[in-house]
């Protein structure tokens, strides 16, 4: 029986060091066969003429040398997109140096004894042996804690299956984003789980050896080295981090409309390569809105085909947020009414469903969700989002669910006036 196809997609730009080490390490010590497809956003080192020795050799499987710098999540997607029949996909940084033969194989073997897994990885960040290890099924994986949202992208897997599920990178986050802590996240919130194996020791992660600790206020990121050696390059990684992840960022948006299940936990990639003059070379193609629209029709499609009845309540709230996204909103609205006569007034119904009512500016059910939530909780977020979408000086009707959330954030923010006296 023939192995399943692996396809390892690895993005460059620049630092051409980095790249030597870690494509000549892959072919060197790598067991288990691959396909490798290497995306390079625009370098200017001499990186997109080693790439074309390369796939001159045979060594490089797809080269797609890129007229602009697209960023990692838009690169790493047209890596997974150039060999669509692959069982798997592997991102892989170029900044990791592999060092043990069964990297690969293990993976792959994890990932077929425990199907339900969304994604599978090796950790390279700083710290080492601080998650537990679990051994089930002649495998060991080390468990993430509860606080901890997602699986460093260094290096990880992710079967076929769970990109039917959750799509791709998400591409909103600029040049370097966020893309592995929004797909870990959005895994998190269709109740499953992401998982490192237990070797932490398969291969170095340039320049320090260990990716780099990561200040949980600034997000600036050092390892001693690169902070030093690439300050630039450092320094333009740390000011996107801290966009994306600070209060009001894109991240803070996409992650409250996921754990809501407002937003769709499906997040398709949005560029296309096309074919364009020279060995290797490729232009990107931006789909329009009506094949981004295709997209989540054939997904929603999907789960209607099957009906009501096979679907647990995490797909049933994807439904409804595919009918959301789709501009059918009252249907949406209508699907989880239905959901709470069925399964309850559970808060995270409650809270969805509120969301839903601000988007469409209907005020009384939204107000009448949000006193039921202030008793749980007097900060409950969503409650607040309702209280702010409908004040008294406000005029009625739709709401836009991202401003009312970035007012709503800054309000909480906000310390309250110090009392006189």
């Amino acid at each position: 029986m023939p192995e399943p196809k692996v396809n390892i997609g690895v993005v460059t730009y620049n630092r051409l060091d980095f790249t030597r080490q870690c494509l000549e390490a892959l072919r060197v010590v790598t067991r288990h066969p691959f396909v490798l497809t290497v995306v390079d956003n625009a370098s200017s080192d001499g990186t997109p003429e080693y790439l074309l020795s390369l796939k001159e050799q045979g060594l490089v499987d797809e080269l797609l040398l890129l007229p602009e710098n697209v960023g990692v999540a838009r690169a790493a997607n047209l890596a997974w997109q150039a060999v669509p029949d692959a069982a798997f996909y592997v991102k892989l940084d170029n900044d990791i140096v592999l060092q043990k033969p069964e990297w690969l194989g293990d993976l792959v073997a994890a990932s077929l004894a425990f199907p339900a897994v969304p994604m599978w990885g090796y950790n390279f960040e700083a710290d080492t042996g601080i998650f537990p290890v679990t051994r089930e099924q002649g495998h060991a994986y080390r468990t993430l804690p509860e606080g901890r949202l997602h699986l460093g992208g260094a290096c990880v897997l992710v079967p076929a299956g769970a990109a039917e599920t959750f799509g791709m990178w998400c591409e909103d986050y600029g040049l370097y984003g966020e893309e592995d802590t929004d797909f870990g996240w959005r895994i998190r919130c269709a109740g499953l789980q992401s998982y490192y194996l237990e070797d932490e020791f398969v291969g170095l992660h340039l320049p320090a050896g260990r990716g780099p600790r990561i200040d949980p206020v600034t997000n600036a990121a050092t390892d001693g080295m690169e902070e030093v050696h690439a300050a630039g390059y450092r320094a333009a990684k740390d000011a996107s981090r801290q966009r994306n992840l600070g209060m009001g960022g894109l991240f803070s948006r996409n992650r409250f409309g996921y754990e809501n299940r407002f937003i769709p936990l499906y997040t398709p990639s949005r560029v296309r390569a096309v074919p364009a003059p020279g060995p290797g070379r490729r232009a990107v193609r931006e789909l329009d809105a009506a094949a981004r629209r295709a997209l989540f029709t054939e997904r929603l499609a999907s789960y209607e085909e099957r009906g009501r009845d096979h679907w647990n309540m995490h797909h049933l709230l994807e439904w409804a947020a595919l009918l959301r996204v789709l501009d059918r909103r009252g249907e949406a609205v209508a699907f989880l009414l239905e959901l709470m006569r069925e399964a309850g007034e559970t808060l995270l119904l409650q809270r969805c469903l509120a969301l839903h009512y601000i988007e469409l500016g209907e005020a009384m059910p939204a107000i009448a969700l949000a006193k039921t939530l202030l008793r749980l909780d007097p900060l409950d977020m969503v409650a607040r989002m309702v209280v702010e979408a409908f004040r008294e000086s406000r005029e009625p009707g739709p709401q836009d669910y991202y401003e009312i959330l970035k007012r709503t954030a800054v309000i909480l923010a906000t310390p309250p006036p110090a009392s006189a006296g």
